[in-house]
C-alpha cells in the first residue's frame, strides 16, 4: 500500500463540481496525522445531499484546519455544517457562502477559477499558512481563499 501522508499540507486549492456529486472533496480517512487543510475553496454548484468538504477517520488526524470556503455541500460526516465544525474548534475563519466565481469553470475557459470583486473569499485566506503564490505564480500579499488571488 501507499505510505501514509504524515504532516501533509493541503492549501489554496479550488475544487469545483458543476453537477451534483456525492463524493467528498478531500478524502483523508486513513491518510495519516498532523494534516493541515487551509484556504481551500470547495464549490458544489448544484449542491448534493451526499457531498461533503472533508472526510477524515477522526478530527485527531488534523493539525490545523482554517479559512476554507465550502458551498453547496456538508462540511464533513462528523460535522454536517461549518457551524458544527467551528463549535469543535475546526475551520475557524471558514466561510459557507457562494464564492462568486467570475465565470463557470469549464474546459473552454481553461478551468478559470477567478474570483469576482464581490467574492467573500478575497483576503480571507490563512495569513501564515496560505501558499505564497497563486496558480499563476502571482504573489499573495493578503491571501485569498482558493487557487487564484485577486
Amino acid at each position: 500500500g501507499d505510505a501514509r501522508d504524515e504532516g501533509a499540507t493541503i492549501r489554496n486549492n479550488t475544487f469545483y463540481w458543476s453537477a451534483a456529486a456525492a463524493t467528498p472533496t478531500l478524502q483523508l480517512a486513513g491518510a495519516g496525522t498532523g494534516l493541515t487543510v487551509v484556504s481551500n475553496l470547495a464549490y458544489f454548484a448544484d449542491g448534493s445531499a451526499g457531498a461533503r468538504f472533508l472526510d477524515t477517520s477522526s478530527d485527531s488526524q488534523l493539525a490545523a484546519v482554517a479559512n476554507n470556503l465550502t458551498y453547496g455541500a456538508a462540511w464533513s460526516r462528523a460535522h454536517p455544517t461549518l457551524a458544527d465544525a467551528q463549535a469543535a474548534g475546526l475551520d475557524l475563519g471558514g466561510i459557507a457562502e457562494e464564492p462568486r466565481l467570475a465565470v463557470e469553470p469549464s474546459a473552454a475557459n481553461g478551468w478559470d477559477v477567478t474570483l469576482t470583486a464581490a467574492s467573500p473569499a478575497i483576503d480571507r485566506g490563512h495569513p501564515t499558512l496560505s501558499a505564497a503564490t497563486d496558480r499563476t505564480c502571482a504573489s499573495r500579499a493578503v491571501p485569498d481563499i482558493g487557487a487564484s488571488d485577486r
